[in-house]
């Protein structure tokens, strides 16, 4: 099974195995260098 949350400032995204076990990773969302032209 798999969880993903996207937006803010992180992509979060969560994994359960077949053996049970949980996977995270925190990942920094991208931010424009210029964010009023959205580039």
């Amino acid at each position: 099974m798999l969880g993903v949350a996207v937006g803010g400032t992180f992509t979060d995204a969560v994994l359960l195995t077949d053996e049970n076990e949980l996977r995270a990773a925190k990942i920094p969302t991208a931010i424009p260098r210029r964010p009023a032209r959205g580039r």
